[in-house]
Protein backbone atom coordinates (compact mmCIF):
# COMPACT_ATOMS: atom_id res chain seq x y z
CA UNK A 1 0.00 0.00 0.00
CA UNK A 2 1.47 3.43 -0.71
CA UNK A 3 0.81 6.05 1.68
CA UNK A 4 0.68 9.75 -0.10
CA UNK A 5 0.97 11.76 2.93
CA UNK A 6 4.14 11.53 4.81
CA UNK A 7 2.62 11.78 8.50
CA UNK A 8 1.56 8.25 7.60
CA UNK A 9 4.79 7.12 6.89
CA UNK A 10 6.43 8.47 10.20
CA UNK A 11 3.55 6.93 11.84
CA UNK A 12 4.24 3.95 10.80
CA UNK A 13 7.97 4.05 11.50
CA UNK A 14 6.93 4.79 14.61
CA UNK A 15 5.17 1.80 15.08
CA UNK A 16 8.09 -0.37 14.12
CA UNK A 17 10.29 1.39 16.16
CA UNK A 18 7.81 1.43 19.44
CA UNK A 19 7.07 -2.32 18.41
CA UNK A 20 11.11 -3.45 19.25
CA UNK A 21 10.68 -1.81 22.65
CA UNK A 22 7.77 -4.09 23.89
CA UNK A 23 9.88 -7.27 23.87
CA UNK A 24 11.49 -5.53 27.13
CA UNK A 25 8.04 -4.50 29.06
CA UNK A 26 7.23 -7.23 31.18
CA UNK A 27 3.92 -8.92 30.91
CA UNK A 28 2.94 -8.10 34.35
CA UNK A 29 3.66 -4.36 34.14
CA UNK A 30 0.60 -2.64 33.94
CA UNK A 31 1.82 -0.44 31.07
CA UNK A 32 2.93 -3.44 29.17
CA UNK A 33 3.43 -3.07 25.80
CA UNK A 34 -0.34 -3.50 24.71
CA UNK A 35 -0.63 -0.21 25.79
CA UNK A 36 1.57 1.41 23.53
CA UNK A 37 0.92 -0.70 20.75
CA UNK A 38 -3.03 0.37 21.07
CA UNK A 39 -2.37 3.83 21.19
CA UNK A 40 -0.02 4.21 18.30
CA UNK A 41 -2.45 2.09 16.17
CA UNK A 42 -5.39 4.56 17.32
CA UNK A 43 -3.03 7.30 15.95
CA UNK A 44 -2.26 5.92 12.59
CA UNK A 45 -6.04 4.75 11.85
CA UNK A 46 -7.54 8.44 12.92
CA UNK A 47 -4.70 10.04 10.50
CA UNK A 48 -6.43 7.73 7.86
CA UNK A 49 -9.98 8.24 8.79
CA UNK A 50 -9.02 12.18 8.57
CA UNK A 51 -7.41 12.39 5.73
CA UNK A 52 -11.52 11.19 4.17
CA UNK A 53 -13.26 13.86 5.61
CA UNK A 54 -12.90 17.80 4.00
CA UNK A 55 -15.24 19.03 6.59
CA UNK A 56 -12.91 21.23 8.67
CA UNK A 57 -15.20 20.80 11.98
CA UNK A 58 -14.38 17.37 11.76
CA UNK A 59 -11.27 17.32 10.96
CA UNK A 60 -10.26 19.38 13.70
CA UNK A 61 -12.04 16.93 16.22
CA UNK A 62 -9.65 14.52 15.26
CA UNK A 63 -6.98 16.70 15.17
CA UNK A 64 -7.95 16.43 19.11
CA UNK A 65 -7.80 12.74 19.16
CA UNK A 66 -4.83 12.06 17.69
CA UNK A 67 -2.94 14.91 20.05
CA UNK A 68 -4.11 13.16 22.93
CA UNK A 69 -2.74 9.80 21.83
CA UNK A 70 0.50 11.16 21.20
CA UNK A 71 0.70 12.23 24.22
CA UNK A 72 0.13 8.97 25.85
CA UNK A 73 2.66 7.39 23.95
CA UNK A 74 4.68 9.97 25.72
CA UNK A 75 3.52 9.61 29.31
CA UNK A 76 3.74 5.94 28.58
CA UNK A 77 7.18 6.28 28.05
CA UNK A 78 7.87 8.31 30.69
CA UNK A 79 6.60 5.38 32.60
CA UNK A 80 9.41 2.72 30.65
CA UNK A 81 11.76 5.43 31.44
CA UNK A 82 11.24 5.72 34.84
CA UNK A 83 10.89 1.78 35.49
CA UNK A 84 14.23 1.60 33.16
CA UNK A 85 12.55 -0.27 30.57
CA UNK A 86 14.03 2.26 27.97
CA UNK A 87 16.87 4.15 27.83
CA UNK A 88 17.09 8.26 28.06
CA UNK A 89 18.51 8.09 24.45
CA UNK A 90 15.82 6.32 23.34
CA UNK A 91 12.98 7.63 24.59
CA UNK A 92 14.62 11.05 23.73
CA UNK A 93 14.80 9.75 19.79
CA UNK A 94 11.69 8.19 20.33
CA UNK A 95 9.51 11.75 21.89
CA UNK A 96 11.34 13.65 18.73
CA UNK A 97 9.64 11.23 16.12
CA UNK A 98 6.32 12.19 18.11
CA UNK A 99 7.20 15.41 18.20
CA UNK A 100 7.47 15.54 14.54
CA UNK A 101 4.57 14.25 13.76
CA UNK A 102 2.72 16.28 16.01
CA UNK A 103 3.93 19.41 14.42
CA UNK A 104 3.61 17.87 10.80
CA UNK A 105 -0.49 16.99 11.75
CA UNK A 106 -0.99 20.87 13.09
CA UNK A 107 0.37 22.27 10.00
CA UNK A 108 -1.87 19.67 8.24
CA UNK A 109 -5.33 20.16 9.71
CA UNK A 110 -5.08 23.70 10.26
CA UNK A 111 -3.18 24.42 7.05
CA UNK A 112 -6.20 23.20 5.06
CA UNK A 113 -8.04 24.77 7.42
CA UNK A 114 -6.53 28.25 6.72
CA UNK A 115 -5.89 27.48 2.97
Amino acid sequence: MEDKLVIIKKVKILINNLDKITVNIPRKSYYNGDYIMKYSFDVLENIILCNYYTNNNIRVNFYNIIMTKLDMLIFILEIYLNYKYISNRYFINIVNGINEIKKMTRVWIYGSKNG
